[in-house]
């Protein structure tokens, strides 16, 4: 859902210089000043460590979950056999 709204803001950002730079045809070395592929870079290396954060947790949290049916079972099968 987050990468399809910043796809969708790189889209329209594209669109939109694309756009000015066809109505006003000098505008190209200006644009190129502005450093919008540095910001637009900044975007996407921050979702980035934000997804492998959310991953990570993720990843910690089906450990966790793991043990806890793994001990579970353990039980389940200690008390099928009456020990």
């Amino acid at each position: 859902m987050i990468l399809m709204l910043v796809l969708q803001l790189a889209q329209d950002i594209t669109n939109t210089l694309g756009n000015a730079q066809t109505a006003v045809p000098g505008l190209a070395g200006i644009i190129a000043g502005f450093g919008l592929d540095a910001a637009l870079n900044q975007i996407l290396v921050g979702l980035e460590i934000l997804l492998a954060g959310v991953l990570n947790l993720v990843a910690g949290l089906l450990v966790d979950v793991a043990g806890i049916l793994s001990g579970l079972a353990l039980g389940l099968v200690l008390a099928t056999l009456g020990l």
